[in-house]
């Protein structure tokens, strides 16, 4: 894994321009790809500034809306006689919500691109970090498997029924004859550049707050690591110590006030998208008498729709862990060997602990585990009041 990790890397590097590793060289690169200019240097493409500017970024979203309406037309018009046909006409309506989630993402990833952009360049500025080791080359692995997770989805889920049926996972109604080898290879083409807009467009806005949460992470294991000096140093050394750990972590509060700006409401709405989509796919499996080819169809994109929602639970939840775990720190050193002065900044210092760190919706849904479990018994509560129903089905056939 570690050459495909480099590999990765190495193109997310040609693609921006730098020479080195960044904290987020990965989403830089999906900026350049997805033609979003936020960022000077590295790969142009030699098109005209209109092109670029203008014609390139409206070009997907488009495409995924007039993709998901000729699906949706061509699903609402199809009568499903069995269960292949059943299959892909929920695989039709699956799709077109996936497609116009992707779109809906895009369009707000541009309305609110000052504010992600301020949010990147305070992660940049708060301190000097590592960028080989600890918690933010595990996020740049975790945000290269995610994006692959994604592609393989989606990629596998259209071999299999080439090969099995030598067919699309879903109809939709172009406008064309596709049973011309120009009108199915056409066909292919859009759908395949959507799927692949799609898959990337979710790792870029999906990707940002984990490494937001990576670095915040590997900033609060630095003021650990400075409080379990506290008391050993001399009185001039904790004042310092203790000065550098309040100012830091005054900087983490206002990047956590600007992650929830830029990420509380796509958090909630992925929240739904993922009990949306994760119902829709097992409704899908339940209702048809054969559930092989049901199952082989959900399996990827229900692991995709779970896999959405884990990063911002994961990453949230591990967030909120880091900055609880400050207040034992603070208490676990040789602090009653400082002097007065210093123990009142210490005091000070654990009040502001006391400001809990998360990512939250809507001022009630969380990123947390007990979020994403919910999310899941949403899901396996729908399948269980399903089964009865299937059961009798099939006896009564």
């Amino acid at each position: 894994m570690d050459v495909y990790y480099k590999c990765a890397f190495w193109f997310c590097k040609k693609i921006t321009g730098e020479k080195i590793m960044g904290i987020f060289t990965v989403q830089k690169a999906l900026l350049k790809v997805l033609g979003y200019y936020w960022f000077s240097g590295g790969w142009k493409l030699p098109l005209p500034n209109i092109i670029k500017a203008w014609f390139y970024p409206v070009l997907y979203p488009s495409v995924e809306f007039i993709v998901s309406y000729l699906t949706i037309k061509a699903v609402t018009s199809m009568i499903a006689s069995n269960d292949y046909e059943f299959t892909r006409k929920i695989n039709g309506y699956i799709v077109s919500m996936t497609f116009i989630a992707c779109a809906l993402k895009s369009i707000y990833f541009r309305i609110i691109d000052k504010d992600v952009q301020k949010l990147i360049e305070m992660i940049e500025k708060i301190a000097d970090v590592d960028i080989e080791n600890g918690p933010i080359a595990n996020a740049h692995r975790a945000c290269t498997s995610y994006a692959t997770l994604l592609l393989i989805n989606a990629g596998s889920w259209a071999l299999y029924y080439l090969i099995t049926h030598f067919d699309f996972p879903f109809p939709t109604a172009y406008p064309w004859n596709q049973e011309t080898t120009l009108g199915w290879w056409t066909a292919f083409f859009i759908t395949f550049n959507c799927a692949f807009y799609c898959a990337l467009i979710h790792t870029l806005v999906d990707t940002v707050f984990p490494m937001c949460v990576a670095v915040i992470t590997y900033h609060i294991n630095q003021i650990k690591t400075s409080l379990r000096k506290l008391g050993t140093e001399g009185k001039w050394s904790d004042q310092y110590l203790i000065i550098q750990a309040i100012q830091l972590h005054v900087k983490i509060l206002r990047v956590n006030k600007q992650i929830k700006k830029c990420f509380g409401l796509l958090f909630v709405a992925q929240s739904v998208y993922t009990v949306l989509h994760a119902c829709s796919l097992i409704f899908a499996v339940m209702q048809a008498d054969e559930t092989v080819a049901p199952l082989m169809s959900a399996l990827p994109m229900l692991s995709a729709a779970y896999a959405q929602l884990f990063m911002y639970c994961y990453y949230g939840q591990t967030l909120t862990n880091h900055h609880e775990s400050l207040s034992f720190a603070l208490y676990n050193n040789c602090w009653y060997c400082c002097n007065t002065r210093l123990r009142k900044l210490i005091i000070i210092f654990g009040e502001g602990l006391k400001k809990d760190i998360y990512l939250e919706g809507f001022g009630t849904v969380q990123a947390s585990f007990p979020t994403y479990l919910k999310v899941r018994l949403y899901s396996l509560l729908i399948l269980f009041t399903k089964i009865p129903v299937h059961f009798t089905h099939l006896n009564t056939n």
